[in-house]
């Protein structure tokens, strides 16, 4: 596991590039699946609370249908990654999920902070990080919008959102179960069943088992089951009610990093997964997530209007050993309500004259608690951090309509309000011997923080064709400022770092050619960032915060594709390219550890000027390209050879400015399809070149030379077998 356990600084940021496809000067970013009409599939999305086609979308978006994570594999949320690559998720056990959209992400994973990429789940804010994708099963759909979102999801949304919809129960009577066998001793089984109980009530359950062996020694194991009854009425024909509860418990030994020395002439291992310094351990780290969801949907035929209610429980229990026997204890408990209440028009036109919106309400409250201790298995030195009231609460209000100037040309504009308070009560404390000494670091961490921001934005669409539309976008994001719990209250500065706020100009466009057998997506955006928060470690006890630089800026371009090349030959391909600095960013050496040489800060201080650097995990480049053949079999059934794979340039990991390396692997499926889809096998292997895919984790107790890397998995191979009804 982690040595900082509640704070992941482990998220390698993805790039991408700008290319040409043929001769035109173009770009995508669809994720289509092909059909038997030798055409892409039409993708209906409602990133912007409309059922809209993605290719008539004027967002830099990606959706990625059910079936389709079936084909390409993806049977975990990690698995994202590999088709859209702008995105990168990597799970560190019981210290969540950090997402990262553009290279940007929420570097601290504590209670008090928040993502930078907001998920929801089935139109849920999911606010923890622990919980984000417990839920990735009976999956219909999955949309990635990139840049900020702060109009219609408000806060937290400054890198982009993740909206996870799942299958709603229908009036069928049919069903799947799907088992996975593999190396490690990998056994995963899913299901769901329709039940019709009548003609205006509906039942579906699914459910999912993970379970597989460390990846480092008893580490990076699986040992996890979920389940979700979701319950469908339909009185009238105008009306729509869905009610869900899902139960989540993810256990095994956590997730396990190697040591890694930057020391002159160092030799670290070829093999990081045998480089395994944790003592065989029986106890076991503990997630139990709970929730309940509620939406109704009523048609007025003017417009629709949508109520969601949603409550998360997170009890996060760990009670485990760290590197070399040193112990780690953490309980976290968190408690969220949120309601939504918004009201979208029915028209859909884009005639001249025609005018499309949507306003809504939100208001959010969350209570946690949080008590880690953080020991050393050869020191009587431990840090002990006792939070026993963490409250969080924020309410907002926003619109956004689209009017159309002339047949082809619309105008769209968005305003969000958005109201913030958190707080926290509690102390840190470095003890000797489990007791407070007068000469080890004790204060107060007990403050609260009151924001208030005014997000909006602007944009312009054009068909240029009916089968090419170009958009130009500014649009604004803002993460909610918050507490440090590492700095005392009563420093000179306190313990509040401020709202991050961006703004984000983006151009693109969105063609369909050949009879919609080839669809290229392509944008370019400059994100001009204040007060952008970001990862650095405090000198007490080396344990992470949060602190901000002045201004940022990250500007770049994305291309993706895909090219039915034959109605058996399907060509994706997906790109970006970034360039990020901070403009101006003076880290206090006085609060935080850094690199380089200490000097004077703008603000009089003394400290680690980090201005002119890119941000950290942020990649040049990075893309993937996959390729599948089908060979029709006589009878019906078919067998799809497919290989893939995706690469990133090296990054910085890190305020200690170490470069992460280079990376890429592959991965290579077979699978034979029965008639009429009734079953499907598919052998697989994935990292083909068996080589690790590093994420920086932390350093050790602010060690300039020593730090931690978690590899992600290794080679893995097995057999996947779909079973449908």
């Amino acid at each position: 596991m982690n040595r900082q356990s509640y704070v992941v600084v482990s998220i390698e940021a993805i790039a991408g590039v700008c290319l040409a496809l043929n001769s035109a000067n173009v770009y995508a970013d669809s994720a289509a699946d092909s059909t038997s009409a030798g055409q892409l599939e039409e993708v209906i999305v409602t990133a912007e609370r409309h059922s809209v086609d993605i290719e008539k979308t004027p967002l830099a978006i990606t959706a990625i249908s059910g079936s389709a994570l079936e084909r390409e594999g993806v049977v975990d949320a990690q698995g994202l990654q590999d088709i859209v690559p702008s995105l990168n998720i990597t799970t560190t056990g019981e210290n969540g999920t950090s997402i990262a959209i553009r290279g940007l992400v929420s570097q601290s994973l504590a209670p008090q902070g928040g993502p930078a990429a907001a998920v929801n789940i089935d139109d849920v804010y999911i606010a923890r990080s622990q919980a984000t994708v417990a839920s990735f099963f009976d999956i219909q759909r999955v949309e990635v919008l990139e840049g900020p979102q702060g109009t219609l999801y408000g806060k937290n949304s400054t890198a982009g959102v993740v909206n996870i919809i799942t299958n709603d129960p229908a009036q069928n009577y049919d069903g799947y179960v799907s088992v996975d066998v593999g190396n490690f001793n990998e056994i995963t089984i899913a299901g769901a069943q329709n039940v019709p109980i009548t003609s205006q009530l509906a039942l579906r359950a699914s459910f999912q088992s993970v379970h597989h062996d460390g990846y480092i020694g008893q580490l990076d194991d699986a040992d996890s089951y979920a389940a979700r009854i979701k319950l469908m009425y339909t009185p009238v024909d105008d009306l729509s009610i869905v009610l869900s509860g899902h139960y989540n418990h993810i256990g095994g030994y956590g997730d396990g990093d190697v040591a890694y020395s930057l020391a002159p002439g160092a030799v670290n291992p070829s093999n990081p997964w045998t480089n395994n310094e944790y003592q065989p351990d029986t106890t076991q780290a503990n997630r139990y997530i709970r929730g309940l969801e509620g939406r109704a949907v009523w048609d007025l035929h003017f417009a629709t209007l949508t109520y969601i209610v949603g409550e998360e429980d997170l009890n996060l229990v760990n009670d485990k050993e760290a590197g070399g026997g040193s112990p780690s204890n953490i309980n976290q408990l968190s408690h969220t309500v949120s309601n939504e209440l918004r009201l979208a028009s029915a028209n859909q036109s884009s005639q001249a004259g025609s005018l499309r919106w949507v306003a809504g309400a939100y208001a959010f409250n969350e209570s946690q608690s949080f008590a880690p201790v953080f020991g050393s298995a050869t020191s009587p030195i431990s840090v002990h951090l006792n939070e026993p009231d963490i409250p969080d609460s924020s309410q907002a209000v926003f619109g956004q309509a689209t009017y159309s100037l002339t047949d082809t040309t619309r105008l769209t504009g968005g305003l969000r309000w958005t109201h913030d308070y958190e707080a926290q009560i509690g102390t840190f404390a470095v003890e000797f011997n489990g007791s407070p000494e007068p000469f080890l670091p004790h204060f107060p961490v007990t403050g609260s923080v009151t924001n208030s921001n005014l997000s909006w934005k602007l944009g312009l669409e054009q068909d240029l064709t009916p089968n090419v539309l170009g958009y130009l976008s500014a649009t604004t994001g803002y993460h909610a400022g918050g507490l440090d719990d590492t700095v005392p209250a009563t420093a000179a500065q306190g313990n509040v770092y401020s709202p991050e706020k961006v703004i984000d100009y983006e151009a693109g466009i969105k063609a369909r050619w050949y009879d919609n057998r080839l669809q290229v997506n392509a944008n370019i955006f400059y994100e001009d960032y204040t007060d952008m928060q970001v990862g650095v470690t405090s000198v007490q006890a080396s344990l992470p915060g949060i602190y901000n630089a002045d201004k940022a800026r990250l500007m770049g371009a994305e291309l993706s594709s895909s090219w039915l090349i034959t109605k058996d030959d399907l060509l994706r391909y997906s790109f970006i390219y970034e360039d990020s600095r901070y403009v101006s960013f003076c880290v206090p050496s006085a609060l935080y550890t850094g690199s380089g040489p200490i000097t004077q800060c703008a603000s009089g201080q003394m400290g680690y000027n980090y201005s002119a650097f890119p941000f950290n995990y942020v990649p040049k480049w990075a893309g993937n390209l996959s390729y599948q053949h089908t060979f029709e079999l006589n009878g019906g059934g078919a067998i799809v050879p497919r290989v893939a794979t995706r690469f990133k340039t090296q990054y910085t990991g890190g305020v200690e400015t170490y470069e992460m390396p280079a990376y890429s692997n592959s991965e290579a499926m077979l699978t034979y399809q029965a008639p009429a889809d009734r079953w499907s096998i598919m052998a697989y292997v994935r990292n083909i070149e068996d080589k690790p895919d590093y994420t920086y984790s932390n350093n050790q107790m602010g060690s300039p030379i020593h730090i931690y890397l978690i590899p992600g998995a290794p080679r893995t191979y097995g057999l996947h077998l779909d079973i449908n009804w």
